[in-house]
């Protein structure tokens, strides 16, 4: 996703349809915390403006695991 590059260093990015629902998959790696957070809410921002999304996650690795960013942490 060319808008997410202008805020971060993509790692990867991925759509695919899982159960017959689109799902949009960007990796990416910042410079700290508070800025690979207001890039997350960026990027699920623009894409509310590009399509009708019905669910979205915003997570962080610690290690080998996946956790949510609490949405209260949003700007």
């Amino acid at each position: 996703m060319a808008f997410a590059r202008t805020l971060v260093t993509v790692e990867a990015c991925d759509v695919e349809v899982v159960r017959g629902r689109a799902r949009v998959t960007v990796r990416y790696q910042a410079d700290d915390d508070p800025s690979a957070r207001r890039a997350g809410w960026a990027i699920l921002h623009r894409l509310d403006e590009l399509a009708e999304i019905d669910g979205r996650q915003l997570t962080r690795r610690f290690g080998n695991r996946w956790y949510p960013v609490r949405p209260d942490r949003a700007p």
